[in-house]
């Protein structure tokens, strides 16, 4: 300070308390990178995205499986990083999301070099003071959806082996049961036979040939019935 614009009087200082402010940027800084840790280190993939589906944020599980750069999905809407049918899904997944303000939770397939998994995936709003966000949790269950398939391939085909079994347990059944009938007809036709006028035998020898084809027909049932059998078997003790 300089009086009447010569010799210098003294100064003039002016101070004020930022530690508030500093407290606060020290507490985003450290919620950032609480975040970033928890989202670096979960064992799925997360992302943000802005309500037009555009990608803001991805961990670098999301990255590796996708893509080799981490930048290439910055900016970038699902249409552009996926096929038409993998990106309407999540921008109608997104735009639910959107429209609603609430969590919804959807499994997605994707399809990413060549592969498809599918994520279970839970997606929620996060309001900013200028705009609306879509944040995205997901892990990849492609093991339990294949062995959950695999389990009903092997119940229907247990159903059907016992189905199998079943026809072929009443087959061996009649089976005897007509094989019995048989002989007693065979043998009653020879004893007949043995008796009969010149007249009768044609007549006696074309039942008894219709009867050896009934025959037959029944041995087959038989062999069908033990070769399912053996194949029940060979399945149960494999």
């Amino acid at each position: 300070m300089r009086k009447d614009g010569s010799q210098l009087q003294g100064f003039v200082k002016v101070t004020r308390d930022i530690s508030e402010q500093r407290r606060i940027e020290r507490e985003l800084c450290d919620r950032e990178t609480r975040f970033d840790s928890f989202s670096q280190n979960f064992p799925g993939f997360t992302c943000i995205a802005d309500s037009e589906g555009r990608f803001r944020y991805a961990n670098s599980n999301f990255e590796q499986a996708l893509a080799p750069q981490a930048s290439v999905h910055v900016g970038k809407s699902p249409r552009e990083l996926f096929s038409p049918e993998v990106a309407e899904t999540i921008m109608r997944s997104n735009r639910m999301v959107a429209s609603t303000r609430a969590p919804v939770l959807l499994t997605e397939t994707i399809n990413a070099r060549g592969e498809a998994h599918h994520y279970l995936v839970s997606k929620f709003p996060i309001q900013t003071q200028d705009s609306l966000l879509i944040g995205a949790v997901s892990i990849d269950v492609t093991g339990r959806i294949e062995a959950e398939a695999e389990l009903h391939r092997m119940r229907d085909e247990l159903i059907e082996q016992k189905r199998i079994s079943s026809i072929a347990q009443l087959s061996s059944a009649l089976a005897h049961d007509l094989n019995n009938a048989l002989n007693a007809v065979a043998l009653r036709l020879g004893s007949i036979r043995d008796r009969a006028l010149p007249g009768q035998l044609n007549d006696i020898d074309t039942i008894s040939a219709l009867v050896a084809k009934a025959g037959q027909s029944v041995a087959r049932v038989q062999d069908f019935v033990g070769t399912h059998r053996e194949a029940h078997l060979q399945e149960v003790h494999r």
